[in-house]
C-alpha cells in the first residue's frame, strides 16, 4: 500500500510539472505565459512565443569593432513579459487583414513582408488590433506593436550571451539563417562580400518563414531572411536601465535588427544595429520587414 501511495504521489508530481511546463498556452484571450518559449496562437492565426520578464546584458563585448561602435554593452531589465511573433510577418498574414503596402521584390505567401517603411507597419498593426478587439479576443490591457530594441535583442538572445543565439561560431550560421552565402554569390557576382564557403540553401531571394532552426525560445529567422523594424528611434549608443526605449523624435532614423538575405555574418549578430530612414519620404528596403509583439500597455 505504501509503495502504491509513493508511486501515485510521483505520478501526480510529474503531471503537475508537465502542466506547469505546458508547451502551448490554451487561452482565447492573451495572458502572461508560464515559461520562456511557451507557444500561443491568437485568433488571427499568428503564433507567438513568450518572453518572461528578466535582465540581460544588451550589446556587444566587441564594441571596438567599427560596425559595433554604437553597441557598447549596457545592463537592461525588462519589468514585463511579452509575446513575440514566432515568425516574421508574412505576406499572407498582411493580405488576410487587407493591410498590403507596396510591391514585393520577392513574392510568396509564406515569405516575409518587405519593402515596407516604418510608418507602413502601422497599417497592419492597426488592422490586427481592431480585428482582435472586435472579435472579443483582445482586452484593453494588451496591444499589438513593434518590439522595442531591447525587447528584440532579449528575444533574439533567448538567454544567450554569445554573438549569435547558438554560440560564437559564424560557420554554423547557415543552419539558422538566410544570409549572404555562396549561393547568393552564384546568383549575383556583384555580392563579393558574401560568404563563399557555406550554403544556406537559398540564393538571391527570401526563404519561407521557419525554414531554419529556431533559437532556444522557439523563434525563427532572428539572424537572417529580413532585418526587422523596431519601434525605437536610432541613438548613437544603446539606452540601458529598466524598460529602455529610444524616444528621440529628432532622429530621422529608426532601428532595424537582425540580419537579412544580403547581410554578412557579422551583420547577423544579435547585437548588430542598423539605422534606417524613418521619415515619410524614406524608401522601403527589400531586406527589411518586421515582427510583431503583444505587450501589456
Amino acid at each position: 500500500m505504501l509503495q502504491f501511495i509513493v508511486v501515485l504521489a510521483w505520478c501526480l508530481a510529474v503531471t503537475a510539472f508537465a502542466q506547469d511546463r505546458a508547451p502551448t498556452l490554451e487561452s482565447v484571450q492573451p495572458r502572461d505565459g508560464e515559461h520562456a518559449g511557451q507557444l500561443w496562437t491568437n485568433g488571427s492565426g499568428i503564433e507567438f512565443c513568450w518572453c518572461p520578464p528578466g535582465t540581460f546584458v544588451m550589446g556587444s563585448p566587441d564594441s571596438n569593432r567599427a560596425d559595433f561602435s554604437d553597441a557598447k554593452q549596457v545592463e537592461v531589465a525588462l519589468s514585463k513579459g511579452f509575446w513575440i511573433g514566432k515568425y516574421e510577418v508574412t505576406q499572407e498574414q498582411v493580405e488576410q487583414l487587407s493591410a498590403t503596402s507596396g510591391k514585393y521584390s520577392f513574392f510568396g505567401k509564406q515569405f516575409p513582408v518587405h519593402n515596407v517603411q516604418l510608418g507602413q507597419t502601422e497599417k497592419f498593426l492597426k488592422a490586427l488590433n481592431e480585428a482582435e478587439r472586435k472579435a472579443g479576443r483582445l482586452s484593453d490591457a494588451w496591444v499589438y506593436a513593434l518590439p522595442t530594441e531591447a525587447q528584440w535583442e532579449y528575444a533574439c538572445r533567448a538567454g544567450s550571451s554569445t554573438r549569435y543565439h547558438f554560440g560564437d561560431d559564424a560557420n554554423q550560421l547557415h543552419r539558422f539563417a538566410n544570409y549572404a552565402d555562396k549561393r547568393l554569390l552564384a546568383d549575383d557576382g556583384a555580392m563579393q562580400f558574401a560568404d563563399a564557403q557555406f550554403d544556406d540553401g537559398v540564393g538571391k531571394t527570401l526563404a519561407a518563414v521557419g525554414s531554419y532552426s529556431p533559437n532556444a525560445w522557439g523563434l525563427h529567422d532572428m539572424h537572417g531572411n529580413v532585418a526587422e523594424w523596431c519601434i525605437d528611434r536610432y541613438q548613437p549608443q544603446l539606452p540601458g536601465g529598466v524598460d529602455p526605449r529610444g524616444d528621440d523624435k529628432k532622429s530621422d532614423s529608426a532601428v532595424v535588427r537582425g540580419g537579412s538575405w544580403c547581410s554578412t555574418a557579422a551583420y547577423c549578430e544579435s547585437a548588430f544595429r542598423n539605422p534606417q530612414g524613418a521619415g515619410g519620404n524614406a524608401k522601403g528596403r527589400d531586406f527589411v520587414g518586421y515582427r510583431v509583439v503583444l505587450r501589456k500597455k
